[in-house]
């Protein structure tokens, strides 16, 4: 496995050490230096040393602690080691050059707000021009290409797997296939088909599904899990493709939309289908997302998860892919037959007719979000069926209403066959296969 340096692990440190870079070349002085770049970012706190409180620490205790770092060998000062690892991620992003001079992109970054849109447009460029070589130099792959390919396969919980972002020899599929096999594996399996210690490991893994957070390409839920966001599966062509953009394609989509933040479902099976409940909404949402998101939390009561799981039970395994989202849409078949439609659902658990119609409206305005937020800009091209589906009977003026809005809806009730209350329901219910 590839060896990549690991001291750039927050956008934060990255950017402000590019200013410091940018400051030291307006200054004359030489930032290919690992002592002037390395104890400059010691003195703007942008490099910590271990045991000192960066929060509390006085001028005096940071000077203190420099020269008791300078009287050290050379091999083992840390701000060395951090002003080379540095510059190596900031060459590799395209923001400085082999001379340490700010390249146009690194001012056009530094130019921009802290987390603006245009600000992640060039994270994303820079994250995926990133190469990492083999020992000899020769052969190169691209790393954060490779994680956002791996999570299209599966999520990832606590980061478990995304070591191999660094496992492949080069960017053939081939090499992705062989990578790709150890994804499914135990921990101790991976690492012993890899040839890596627990530290190796531990360092693979430490700065890009972070520094992915950042730029949006991937989403971290409040339990860790990491999977991929809208512009990671936009990146990398869709949920059925191995193809990425290249970083300027990616860098250009991104900067003409905000849609920064918004959650993509995950594929999931019959058993593991409405398995596990969030909390809370993950961090990277906007305010506006993050309220949508946690409403949606809050529907989802024992009751609901139950109908999830037999509409999905229903539709059955190995005749598409089932995909559900936490914290937006509750299920999204995908038919095997790229002329059929998906179907999108909307679950209700309702208790009285009052509610029904509270139920019903709500789950209008969802549907239309979810599918032109989340659904349409993955899966472009293909048509999508709406459908709404209560776990009890519902009005008969209700079930008019939704077939106005173009929407199915279909009643299943507990232990039996799911049925159709409007025409549209009819539709998607005969193209669900026979189970």
């Amino acid at each position: 496995m590839k060896n990549y340096p690991n001291q750039a692990s927050t956008f934060g440190r990255i950017r402000d050490t590019l200013a410091i870079i940018h400051e030291l070349n307006d200054q004359g002085e030489d930032a290919t230096a690992d002592e002037a770049l390395g104890y400059a970012a010691a003195q703007a706190g942008v490099y910590t040393f271990r045991g000192l409180d960066g929060t509390h620490a006085t001028q005096a205790d940071v000077d203190a602690r420099i020269d008791e770092e300078k009287e050290k060998p050379k091999s083992s000062q840390g701000v060395l080691t951090f002003a080379r690892e540095l510059r190596r991620t900031l060459r590799d992003m395209g923001w400085i050059e082999d001379s340490a001079q700010v390249t146009d992109e690194g001012k056009a970054l530094l130019a921009t707000g802290i987390n603006s849109v245009e600000e992640q447009a060039l994270l994303v460029e820079g994250l995926l021009s990133i190469q990492a070589y083999d020992r000899g130099q020769i052969h190169y792959h691209h790393p954060v290409r490779t994680m956002l390919r791996l999570l299209a396969l599966a999520p990832s919980l606590h980061r478990e797997g995304l070591e191999l972002a660094l496992a492949p020899v080069d960017d053939s599929d081939a090499e992705f296939d062989r990578v790709a096999k150890l994804y499914g594996l135990s921990r101790s399996d991976r690492m012993k088909a890899l040839g890596i210690t627990q530290h190796q490991r531990a360092n693979a893994v430490k700065i890009f599904p972070s520094l992915a957070v950042t730029a949006g390409l991937i989403v971290e839920d409040d339990h860790g899990y990491f999977s991929l966001s809208q512009d990671g599966w936009n990146i990398i062509g869709g949920a059925s493709t191995a193809a990425t953009l290249p970083p300027a394609a990616a860098k250009k989509a991104i900067a003409q939309r905000r849609g920064r933040r918004t959650t993509v479902g995950k594929l999931v099976t019959t058993d593991s289908v409405a398995a596990r409940r969030a909390t809370k909404p993950p961090k990277t949402l906007s305010p506006e997302e993050q309220a949508r998101a946690a409403e949606k939390l809050q529907e989802r009561t024992a009751l609901h998860q139950a109908l999830v799981k037999r509409l999905a039970l229903h539709i059955g395994d190995g005749v598409g892919e089932l995909f559900e989202d936490e914290f937006s849409y509750d299920l999204l078949w995908v038919p095997d037959d790229d002329s059929a439609p998906l179907v999108l659902w909307e679950m209700k658990s309702v208790s009285n007719e009052t509610d029904a119609y509270a139920r019903a409206r709500h789950a209008v305005g969802q549907l239309s979000y979810y599918q032109y937020f989340h659904v349409e800009p993955t899966w472009t091209g293909r048509t999508i069926a709406r459908a709404a589906a209560f776990d009890a009977d519902i009005p008969g003026a209700l079930a008019d209403y939704l077939n106005h809005d173009g929407i199915g809806a279909i009643v299943h009730e507990d232990k039996d066959q799911p049925r159709a209350v409007n025409s549209i329901g009819q539709t998607i219910l005969d193209q669900l296969p026979e189970t």
